[in-house]
C-alpha cells in the first residue's frame, strides 16, 4: 500500500490537471467505492454508488469517483480503493489526489438485514476529521433511499442544499413504519384475546345448560358468561380502534 501511494503521488498531479478547467477553484471530493461484504451483485452495488454521486449533486465541490481515478491513472479501480477504510489510508489518498474531502462506506449483512456505513472525511487538516457519519440497518431494498438521503446530508455538510422534501419522502417510503407495525401487532393481540373471551363465554353457557336443574349453578355460570361477553366486546372495540390507528400510521409511514 505505501508503494501504491508513492506511485499515486508521483502520477496524480498531471492527471488531475486534466480536470482543472472546470472547477479548479472548487475543493475536490474523492468518492470511494463501497466496500461490499454482502451478496448484492456488482450491478446493484454500482447503482448504490450512483445514488451517492446523485445525492451529492449540487454541492459546490468537484466530485471524483474511484472509477475516474482508475481511468485517469490507467490502473484497475480495485488497486486504488481495496481495503482503504482507515482514516490514515483515506488521508493518504486525499493528499495524493489533492482532494479536500473523502467519502467512504461499506455494506454488510447480518441475518437478512443490511448494514450501511457512510462517512465524510475532511482531509484538509493535519489530522483527518470526520464531518459526517451515518450508520443504518434496514432491508436490502431500502438501501438506495437511505444512501440518497445520507448523501444529501453530506451535500449539506459540504455547503450545498439540505435534503429536499422529495428526498425525505423517498426515505419514508423505504423504511418500515414502526408505529404502524406495533399498533398492528397490538390490534392482532387484542383480537386474539377477544376470541379467547368468546370461547370462555360459550363454555360458561354450555355449563349453565348442563346444570340447568341447579338454579344456583345456572346463575353462577350465567354470571361468568356475561363477564366473558363484556370482556370480549371491550376487546373487540379496542382491537378495532387500534386497527384504525395502525392503518393511519401505515398510511403516514410512521
Amino acid at each position: 500500500m505505501p508503494l501504491l501511494f508513492s506511485w499515486l503521488l508521483l502520477g496524480a498531479t498531471p492527471a488531475v490537471g486534466l480536470q482543472a478547467e472546470d472547477g479548479a477553484d472548487r475543493p475536490k471530493v474523492l468518492v470511494l467505492d463501497l466496500v461490499n461484504s454482502t451478496e448484492l451483485d456488482p450491478g446493484q452495488v454500482e447503482a448504490l454508488q450512483d445514488a451517492i454521486l446523485g445525492g451529492l449533486s449540487g454541492a459546490p465541490v468537484q466530485i471524483m469517483g474511484a472509477a475516474d481515478i482508475a481511468k485517469l491513472m490507467e490502473v484497475q479501480q480495485g488497486n486504488v480503493t481495496l481495503g482503504c477504510l482507515r482514516d490514515d489510508c483515506l488521508f493518504d489518498l486525499a493528499k495524493a489526489w489533492q482532494a479536500r474531502y473523502v467519502i467512504s462506506g461499506s455494506l454488510a449483512m447480518v441475518a437478512d438485514r443490511a448494514i450501511l456505513n457512510l462517512k465524510l472525511l475532511d482531509a484538509g487538516a493535519e489530522v483527518p476529521k470526520v464531518l459526517h457519519r451515518e450508520s443504518h440497518e434496514s432491508e436490502p431494498k431500502a438501501l438506495t433511499a437511505l444512501i440518497r438521503v445520507t448523501a444529501a446530508r453530506m451535500r449539506q455538510a459540504l455547503g450545498g442544499s439540505p435534503p429536499t422534501e422529495k428526498e425525505m419522502e423517498v426515505l419514508k417510503v423505504a423504511r418500515l413504519p414502526r408505529l404502524g407495525l406495533a399498533l398492528s401487532l397490538v390490534s392482532s393481540a387484542l383480537g386474539a384475546f377477544a376470541v379467547v373471551s368468546h370461547l370462555g363465554a360459550k363454555t360458561a353457557a354450555e355449563n349453565a345448560l348442563e346444570y340447568r336443574q341447579d338454579g344456583l349453578a345456572v346463575e353462577l355460570h350465567l354470571g361468568v358468561m356475561e363477564g366473558h361477553l363484556a370482556q370480549r366486546n371491550l376487546l373487540i372495540g379496542s382491537a378495532l380502534m387500534t386497527g384504525l390507528a395502525a392503518s393511519y400510521a401505515w398510511m403516514k409511514q410512521w
